[in-house]
């Protein structure tokens, strides 16, 4: 099931494939918290066999993971984002860019937060690398594990639409209904 959710406004489009539900949480807490790194590239297996059909991959299409701040990898140890791209990038056959963009704002955990004080939390939390040259890049499939309200994938996507970037598609493995 893809999801139809309304499309913040840096991204062309939104792709949350399942349903945020027990079982998916279950899955989503085993990766993010639990170190299950291979359910990573599992499910970004599955959710691309499921878009596969919905995007137009262009030439100069990448994948980009949305970063974690340095933080919070160092305390997790890895990015769930990173595996879940890894997986869409075996069945989509496309390349991660793992280096686009940084997290500068350790945000708070947005669970609790209401839309609005999540968009206000996010805003200014990501720069573009230093030294990333993006004449090449066309377009980019930004890779997140949750969309809730779109507050990350938006403001991740206008640091990439800033540097030139001409489409910006995010892709989730779920959403709430």
């Amino acid at each position: 099931m893809i999801l139809n959710k309304e499309v913040p406004e840096n991204l062309n489009a939104i792709i949350p494939v399942y349903v945020y539900d027990e079982r998916v949480q279950g899955i989503i807490h085993a990766l993010k918290y639990q170190g299950f790194r291979s359910l990573g590239v599992v499910l970004g297996e599955l959710i691309a066999s499921r878009v596969k059909s919905k995007i137009k991959i262009e030439p100069n299409t990448i994948l980009v993971p949305v970063p974690l701040h340095p933080i919070k990898y160092r305390e997790r140890g890895y990015n769930q984002s990173y595996f879940i791209a890894k997986g869409l990038g075996n069945i989509l056959d496309l390349n991660i860019k793992n280096n686009m963009l940084k997290r500068t704002k350790n945000t708070i955990t947005q669970t609790h937060l209401s839309a609005l004080e999540r968009h206000q939390n996010m805003k200014n939390a990501f720069k573009l690398m230093a030294g990333v040259n993006f004449s090449q890049i066309e377009n980019a499939i930004l890779v997140d594990d949750v969309f809730t309200t779109g507050a990350t994938l938006n403001s991740a996507a206008g640091v990439l639409k800033f540097a030139g970037v001409d489409s910006v598609i995010g892709v989730t493995v779920t959403a709430p209904v």
